[in-house]
Order: structure tokens, then sequence, then C-alpha cells
């Protein structure tokens, strides 16, 4: 044991004579809200090394969260945890990455939220956590960017239902691959102001499509090229977005928008496709921030989705969801890709944040709204629940829930040089899970403290000691 430890000691020493920036954390969470249904705790150990343009970072946990109606465990049956058996360990988050002035690159779990507002990313969102992945940014001009995602949600052997030669819905056995693919090009040739073009597309069976990867041209086109009558025809039925946003930002006012189109087609505005009734599956995001000074910022943000958006359209389990397994037993807010609040939705929210040197408080008003949401159920054709809607179908629900939520939050640096950060969420649900006069008052709240370790400060404080 002690020529591990000698070995590990002298990797630090050479970590920090090479110009390393080495630190370690731990952390310790308590929660319980609309996702962790249960008094969560949790223990996570992490750090990151640093050298000039490379990086390294990583945290790994173990906790007793349960999601919703599902509570993961241990894999292994064998094992027994004793007075942990509701606990499992996860890796949260851990990467490699490079940057530069015109280049970031990363491999490995990242947390990832693509979108231009504070609250509701439309496209791709890290309600579940961090997502294996690799990222790549490139601004060579003042006037450009283009950022991609190539998240590999999937790997294994799983059921994929299909429609045999008599007719019938079946399942076989199938290595089934799940991916989304999401990349960003950016024009800023006005001062202050930013617009681009969005994409997403989601298939199944592989990891890697190199026409979807090196195609300049947009992932609808290259869906639409393979579905040609022709020697290049290609039976995927992809699950395709795309979209536009805009940034305005003159000093202190930062205005945006966002609208996310899904299963895009020419004749939208008209309702129809191929001549039937036709849903259009539309999501949007918009805002407007206030910087005060350096230390407030007030901030009010609106987003929603129709009915249909996100879904299936067939019987290919083609969802815009991370798990398919357990997918009605999940919180939609946890296993969206995109938009927590999924389709037939809105979300409204005004709030307020203080920043200062280690101190942050901020405080929110949140209003949200839904009708029946089910991603797993197919939009349109001849199963679909929405065969038969036409246009722009939103809360036309009979009964819609209804949330309103006061959200509150602090950090603070405390004693031994821990931080601390309380949430808490106050509210009313009104309509339960659609049950009209079905109503249930609000009471989230979280705590994490975290302490922090320089391993150069170690390293030099044990070098003092020694006298070297």
């Amino acid at each position: 044991m002690k020529k591990y430890l000698i070995i590990v000691l002298l990797t630090l020493i050479i970590i920090v004579s090479f110009s390393y920036d080495a630190n370690l954390f731990v952390d310790f969470q308590s929660k319980h809200d609309d996702i962790t249904t249960n008094l969560g705790l949790g223990l996570g150990l992490g750090g990151s090394i640093e050298h000039e343009n490379f990086g390294l970072k990583g945290r790994f946990s173990f906790k007793n969260f349960h999601i919703g109606d599902v509570n993961p465990v241990f894999g292994n049956a064998d094992a027994t945890w004793g007075p942990f058996d509701d606990f499992y360990y996860q890796l949260d988050q851990g990467n490699f990455w490079y940057s530069s002035d015109d280049l970031y690159f990363s491999l490995g779990y990242h947390y990832l939220d693509e979108g231009v507002g504070r609250n509701y990313p439309l496209f791709l969102a890290s309600n579940s956590g961090a997502y294996p992945s690799i990222v790549f940014e490139w601004q060579p001009f003042d006037v450009f960017g283009f950022k991609t995602d190539l998240i590999f949600l999937k790997t294994g052997i799983d059921w994929v239902p299909y429609v045999d030669t008599e007719g019938n819905l079946t399942k076989t056995l199938e290595q089934t691959a799940k991916t989304l693919y999401f990349r960003r090009a950016k024009l800023s040739l006005i001062e202050d102001l930013e617009f681009g073009y969005v994409e997403s597309v989601l298939f199944f069976g592989r990891s890697l499509d190199f026409p979807y990867l090196f195609s300049p041209a947009p992932y609808q086109t290259i869906q639409e090229f393979r579905s040609f009558n022709a020697p290049w025809h290609d039976n995927k039925n992809d699950n395709g977005m795309m979209g536009l946003y805009f940034v305005y930002e003159p000093d202190p006012i930062r205005v945006f928008g966002e609208v996310l189109i899904d299963d895009f087609y020419m004749n939208i505005a008209e309702k129809t496709f191929d001549g039937k009734g036709h849903p259009q599956k539309v999501a949007w995001d918009t805002g407007i921030e206030y910087k005060v000074n350096e230390s407030l910022l007030c901030f009010l943000e609106f987003a929603g989705a129709t009915k249909y958006t996100f879904k299936r359209t067939n019987l290919v389990p083609y969802e815009y969801v991370h798990y398919n397994t357990d997918e009605e037993k999940l919180p939609i807010e946890y296993n969206m890709l995109g938009y927590k609040y999924g389709e037939n939705s809105a979300s409204f929210i005004l709030g307020t944040e203080y920043v200062r040197d280690d101190f942050e408080m901020d405080g929110s008003f949140e209003f949200v709204t839904f009708g029946k949401r089910a991603p797993w159920i197919a939009s349109h054709g001849t199963e679909g629940e929405g065969k038969d809607d036409m246009g722009f179908v939103w809360l036309s629900d009979p009964v819609l829930e209804q949330q309103y939520k006061f959200n509150f939050s602090t950090s603070f640096p405390s004693v031994w040089d821990t931080h601390i950060k309380l949430s808490a969420t106050l509210g009313k649900i009104v309509n339960k899970d659609l049950f009209e006069g079905v109503n249930e008052d609000i009471l989230n709240f979280s705590l994490e403290v975290k302490k922090n370790f320089s391993m150069n400060d170690f390293i030099e404080t044990e070098l003092i000691r020694k006298g070297q």
C-alpha cells in the first residue's frame, strides 16, 4: 500500500511541476422535487486537471434518487448493500476537452443545453443528466460560427417492433443503437444581432451515419434524398427537426426567440400533407433579459409546444425522449431530450438573479400548463391519435393541468472553505394528472454542500513540510 501511495504522490508532483492545475471536490446532496420523488440523498466525488488548452474533468456519485415511479437499483442481484440497498452509483459527468481561440472539442459525458433562453432549451436539454457525446465548435470568423453535438444515447440488444408480412405487429430482438445529431450555424452580420439555423436528427440502428455527419446540406435534405425512388434509396424513417433563432443584445438588454419545427413539409401552412389532414408540430421559446447593474439581472421567458410535437409518427419508437424503457413511468420533464415540458404545453417564468463574488441569489415565479402528453403514442397515420387533427392544435383538451410555482435559490461560501447551495419551490397544482378538481400543494427543496481541494496547494504544502 505504501508503494502505491508513493506512486500517486510522485504522479501529483509531476503534474504540478509541469504547470498543471489539479483540483478535487466532494459534495453532499439532499433533494425532493417533481423528479426525485423520495427523500434523495447523494454523495459525489470529482475533479479536474487543466494545462494550457487541454483539460479533463469528471464527477462520480452514489445516491438513492428515485426517478418518478422508477427506482434504479444496483444491477448485481447477488450484491447486498445493507442499509444502502436503494443506492446506486452513476457517472454524472466526465470529459476531455481542448479549447483555442476559434476551436473547441470535447469527448465524454456532457451536460448539453442547446437553446437561446435561460430555462427552456428546445432542441437539446440536460433534463436527465449528462449524455455520452462528442462536442465540436468552430468559429473561424467573428461573423460566422458552427457547432455540432453527436450524442450516443444507447447501444445494445433491444426489442424492436415491426409489422410482419401478414400485417401483424410483432417484435424482434435486434442490436439497436439510438443516436442524436445536433448542429447549429450562426451569423452575426449586424452589431449586437445574431441569427442562425438549428437542426437535429434522431435515428436508430447505427451510431455513425456518414451522410448526416459529413454533408453540408441540412439533415432534412439528406432524409428526403434518401427517400427518392432511386438507386440510392435508403429506407430510413428518422426523426428530423429544424428551426431558426435570433438573439439581439444591445447592452443592457437581451432579446431572443427560437422556433422548432418537427416533421417539416413544404405546405405546412396549409395544414395538409399528401392531401390529408396533418397537425402542425412546432415549439417556441422567446424572452427578454435586462441587466440592471453588474450584479442584478431580471428576466422573462415564454415557451410552448403544440400537441403531437416530439412524438413518433408511426409504430417505430422514434419519439424524442432519452429512454424508451419504462417511459410511461418516467416524468416527461426528466425524459424529454429537448423542451422539458414536451408536447401540448406552455410555460412562463418571470424572475431575477443576483450575483456578487461567491454569493448568488435568485427568485422566480413560473406558470406551467399542459394537456395530454404521450410521446410514445404515434402522432398521425392510421394508428396515430392525431390522424383526424389539422393545423395548430394546442391546449385544446377539456381539462388542463396548471402549476403555479415560486422558486428560490441561494448559494454562498461557508465554514471550512465549503460552499452551500439551498433551493426551495412552493406552489400549487390544479387538476393534477388532468383530473378536474384534484389539487395538490408543491413543496420541493434541495441542499448541496461542496468542498474543493487544490492538489497544487496540497503538493506544495507537503513539499514544504518535508523540507524539499
